[in-house]
């Protein structure tokens, strides 16, 4: 702020000693330009406004010994005026008028560039509460960017969160649908299986088992309805599930299971296929992702940030944003949630 004072009072200063060397150079004395240069430095130097108008006092009094001072005189009237108190300006004006009225000449110039110079001294103070105003503003208008950014981030991790939540909660639901509605009713199905086992030519028994197993499936089915085709997974086997069979094969298929062996119903071996086809997709995954891409690959499909993997992982997140664009190259995806989809469907 001071530099615009500065430059205003120096251009004044330059103005009138450019005039006095046009009109009278040889009055020019080194002593009165030192002197001049010296109080302008002081004026500008300080910034309590009892010690600018002594300064300016003075200016006036050496005035009075060189009329050349009066030249100058308009950087100081500059300087004091809009000061406190406010007649000292005033005052100090009409002594430089009373002091060079017989010189027509220097008299017309001081008038002239102290009006001049009170309508630089008041556009510079505008200029400087504008720059004042746009600095606080800009000061405003980062501290609500930040906090913006603050609470974005602090939203987001709140969504992957709530996320992950409902995802856990999802699971769990059903998790319990299946164990409260075919758990019972499959222990039923054993308990009436070791009661056919004594009596296998009584019909009814075998009828009330049929029942008992269908009710089983179809609260399977209505359980896992939701879940994907892919969560399918034949790998631990499924012993003694008979699906909806004909009566005639029940028995059959008792006495084979009763041997420690496994039975398939014709829906699931026409999944077979599928599945077969799946674990070879799932091992070529495995031969192309590392051992760490498979990690980050995971940690992905659990909703985790960069900022979360890198925290659990021990690593850095421009390594694991590096790793994620590894493994969108490898497995030709585009995105995070055709990530996660895709090791949702290798499962």
């Amino acid at each position: 702020m001071r530099r615009l004072h500065f430059t205003d009072v120096f251009s004044l200063f330059f103005i009138g000693f450019a005039f006095l060397m046009i009109t009278d150079a040889a009055s020019l004395t080194i002593e009165v330009l030192l002197v001049s240069v010296i109080l302008f430095g002081l004026m500008l130097y300080f910034e309590n406004e009892k010690v600018i108008g002594l300064i300016s006092g003075l200016f006036l009094i050496v005035c009075f010994y060189d009329i050349n001072f009066a030249y100058f005189f308009p950087g100081v009237f500059y300087r004091i005026f809009g000061t406190k108190p406010f007649w000292l300006s005033y005052l100090l004006f009409f002594g430089i008028i009373l002091h060079t009225f017989e010189n027509n000449m220097v008299l017309a110039f001081v008038i002239s560039l102290c009006f001049t110079a009170s309508l630089l001294k008041v556009r510079t103070d505008q200029n400087i509460q504008r720059q004042k105003k746009y600095l606080t503003l800009s000061d405003s208008y980062r501290n609500l960017k930040y906090e913006s950014k603050k609470q974005k981030q602090a939203i987001l991790q709140k969504q992957d969160g709530e996320i992950r939540a409902a995802m856990l909660k999802e699971r769990n639901r059903i998790a319990r649908e299946i164990h409260d509605n075919v758990g019972h009713l499959l222990s039923s199905a054993l308990l009436q299986v070791g009661a056919l086992q004594a009596i296998a030519s009584e019909q009814k028994e075998l009828t009330s088992l049929k029942q008992t197993l269908d009710r089983a499936m179809d609260n399977i089915r209505e359980s896992v309805h939701n879940l994907h085709d892919e969560s399918v997974n034949l790998k631990m086997g499924a012993k003694g599930y008979l699906l909806k069979q004909k009566y005639e094969s029940i028995i059959p298929a008792l006495k084979i299971v009763q041997t420690g062996q496994t039975i398939y119903g014709d829906e699931i071996m026409g999944t077979v296929p599928s599945l077969l086809a799946k674990d070879k997709c799932t091992n070529s995954t495995e031969e192309k992702l590392t051992e760490r891409e498979q990690q980050i690959l995971y940690q992905i499909a659990q909703g985790f940030s960069n900022k979360e993997i890198a925290q659990i992982l021990y690593l850095s997140e421009g390594t694991v944003r590096n790793y994620i664009s590894t493994i969108l190259e490898k497995l030709d995806l585009r995105d995070r949630t055709q990530l996660a989809v895709y090791y949702y469907k290798q499962l």
